[in-house]
């Protein structure tokens, strides 16, 4: 395989509200950078990873990722993207990226910056 076939691209993370999984403007408009190279590299692919802060069960966290990942899948679903090309997981509050841990108190900010679906190109042409 060639370099370039694992070229590892990486996008902003799409945020949510608290216990929220719809899109904002801004997400949609993430979304909508990445669905405007995907259609121009049409044999990229893209990972979908859905997160949440510590608050709740993890359990509940666990579905609330996957809904925010069902989202961001639905919006590039809806604009043209094949499903095929796109691959979900869904690790609840298990990857946080900050010290926000049960139990530590932190900012709402702190706490929003783990509610998050983060995005990565799996496999592109030359970008």
């Amino acid at each position: 395989p060639n370099a370039e076939d694992n070229i590892d691209t990486s996008f902003d993370p799409v945020y949510f509200g608290f216990d929220k999984s719809n899109l904002s403007d801004e997400a949609k408009s993430n979304l909508d950078n990445l669905i405007k190279q995907m259609k121009a590299n049409p044999e990229s692919t893209v990972e979908l990873s859905g997160h949440t802060d510590v608050r709740g069960s993890k359990t509940y966290n666990l579905k609330l990722s996957e809904r925010r990942t069902t989202s961001a899948l639905n919006y590039l679903i809806a604009n043209g993207i094949d499903a095929s090309r796109i691959t979900t997981n869904n690790y609840g509050e298990l990857q946080l990226v900050n010290h926000c841990e049960d139990g530590v108190d932190c900012s709402n900010a702190e706490h929003a910056a783990n509610r998050r679906v983060e995005i990565k190109i799996t496999r592109a042409n030359d970008l």
